[in-house]
């Protein structure tokens, strides 16, 4: 006979099924959830730690520039509109869409939307119009070329 161990379900305070590594419920909030993890450290000295997404220019107009995604969205191209939450980025690439693509946060880690863009937009190579973001893939739109950094990093307190 195999012995199972139970199964550990997280719940919000309004009894939301969650990932054990949320700690807000989307559900609640409207937002998607701050990933945190305390991997690879002892108990006495656990701190949170968020997952933060970085774009590094590697070919563009852009080219040596960081931008960070702070927000649970960011959208960049040419000139992209304001929105509530979201963060944007306007870029010189003369190939770009007003709006081209969006990096968002969601449940599973971080996403790149496509946002109905002309020329459209690349995960290593292959174009996508919704795709997963790993570290160190590169990400293309218009001439300009990104490699994608998923740091940890210490939650605020």
């Amino acid at each position: 006979m195999l012995f199972r161990p139970a199964r550990v379900i997280k719940h919000c305070a309004e009894g939301h099924e969650m990932s054990m590594a949320w700690r807000t419920c989307p559900r609640c909030t409207g937002e998607p959830p701050e990933h945190v993890t305390t991997a690879g450290r002892s108990p006495r000295t656990r701190r949170a730690v968020v997952h933060a997404l970085a774009l590094i220019a590697t070919h563009g107009p852009a080219r040596g520039q960081r931008i960070e995604c702070t927000a649970a969205r960011l959208k960049l191209g040419k000139a992209p509109r304001e929105e509530e939450g979201c963060e944007v980025r306007a870029l010189a690439d003369p190939y770009l869409s007003r709006e081209h693509f969006a990096i968002e946060r969601d449940a599973d880690g971080w996403r790149v939307r496509d946002l109905a863009s002309t020329n459209g937009t690349a995960v290593n190579g292959e174009r996508v119009e919704d795709a997963a973001l790993r570290e160190g893939d590169e990400l293309r739109a218009g001439t300009s070329v990104f490699q994608v950094r998923i740091e940890a990093r210490d939650a605020p307190r």
